[in-house]
């Protein structure tokens, strides 16, 4: 772990790294700390979540209907977000749930990396800071393994990371502002179908958000804020 963690964490702390250099780090620090997470359990499910998460989208296979009865965890059938992603997986490939959960992960993984890449440096105007705060993030102990094991949570923070930047790239826009309005509620809809508690948490973030920038430019700008994602969000 120090042989990934540290001379990343030595190249983002200088200052000439570029951006673009930057954000690739992050990523691939984050697939660097995956993979210990998948040399745990490289041929199989064994945490208890896993195996839980492993019955919803094992029902899903087979019956080929939403929201069955799971008894290991009732709630996971009903945000069914990352069964579904992996049973298309499963579909196309004809990999199997396994396969297909460790591949998901793994692009999930990278797209949370830089999502928070792309969301620190949009609003600190920094890449270094960026690339500092996301390797901070990745440094928080669920990041390693329960963040990194197949249950939803783990692929509802990078699906609550991409909504957020949509969010912040819709406000700094000087143009038309639709493109990244689609892409913040489809990221909306996505990380609620998907975990609940994520959920949850986007939308106090994004409230407490919303009446921040409200308060801060007098109303003035409200529609250029995320205020109206946040309203769409609270609908859903």
């Amino acid at each position: 772990m120090l042989i990934v963690f540290v001379p990343i964490a030595m190249r983002l702390a200088s200052a000439d790294a570029s951006s673009r250099e930057r954000a690739c780090l992050v990523v691939l620090c984050s697939l660097g700390l995956y993979l210990v997470k998948v040399l745990h359990s490289p041929s199989e499910f064994t945490l208890h979540d896993e195996l839980s998460h492993w019955r919803t989208a094992d029902d899903i296979a087979r019956s080929h209907h939403l929201f069955g009865f799971n008894p290991l965890l009732p709630i996971s059938a009903l945000y069914p977000g990352l069964e579904i992603a992996t049973n298309a997986l499963m579909s196309m490939g004809g990999l199997s749930i396994f396969a297909s959960g460790v591949l998901l992960l793994g692009v999930a993984k990278a797209l949370l990396a830089l999502g928070l890449f792309a969301f620190y440096e949009q609003v600190t105007n920094s890449a270094r800071l960026a690339g500092l705060a996301a390797l901070l993030y990745m440094a928080n102990p669920s990041f390693l393994f329960f963040d990194g094991q197949y249950a939803y949570e783990s692929l509802a923070l990078p699906l609550a990371a991409f909504t957020l930047v949509a969010v912040a790239k819709r406000g700094a826009c000087t143009g038309a502002t639709v493109g990244w309005t689609v892409a913040g509620i489809v990221g909306l809809v996505a990380t609620i179908t998907t975990h609940h508690l994520t959920g949850l948490m986007l939308t106090v973030f994004l409230t407490t958000w919303t009446l921040t920038h409200a308060y801060t430019t007098r109303f003035t700008e409200f529609r250029r804020g995320p205020g109206p994602v946040s309203y769409t969000h609270l609908r859903a």
